[in-house]
């Protein structure tokens, strides 16, 4: 008889997890408006698509420099396609944290260890306070302990 395998991938995993990710800057260059964050594309699409995720920014009581209306949301590595949110309209300041939704889909297996090892995932369940550790934060010696030297 033959069988079946069926492999759903994203229509199950797509929104499994939330990333959360510090803002440490903000900046205007001419007309442009810039909020740079500790994460990147790899973080919440390691496919590299060009939609915008769902987010949200987490306001953290902190009176640093601000940015106010229609600003790109960018990543760490300075790569051109470190790119995770065009056009978000709205307030943010360094401190805050930006929330994106939809994540979980290829972002833990694809995320490579470029500039950053990969961040540490949390787990929350319902109707319990305070998160657990599912996994560490990588660190250099993760990343380097299957070479040989």
């Amino acid at each position: 008889m033959p069988e079946l395998i069926l492999e759903p991938g994203v229509a199950i995993t797509a929104n499994i997890a939330y990333f959360f990710t510090k803002v440490l800057d903000v900046r205007k260059f001419g007309d442009h408006q810039f909020v740079l964050v500790s994460g990147s594309i790899h973080n919440i699409k390691p496919t590299l698509n060009k939609f915008n995720l769902p987010c949200e920014v987490i306001h953290a009581p902190y009176n640093g420099a601000s940015l106010s209306g229609t600003m790109s949301i960018v990543g760490y590595t300075c790569m051109e396609h470190d790119l995770l949110f065009q056009d978000f309209q709205g307030t943010v300041t360094v401190g805050d944290y930006v929330r994106f939704e939809n994540v979980g889909a290829y972002t833990n297996v694809m995320k490579q260890p470029f500039i950053r090892p990969s961040p540490p995932m949390l787990g929350k369940r319902d109707n319990t306070d305070g998160f657990e550790l599912l996994k560490r934060q990588e660190t250099l010696d993760d990343i380097f302990a299957s070479y040989r030297f």
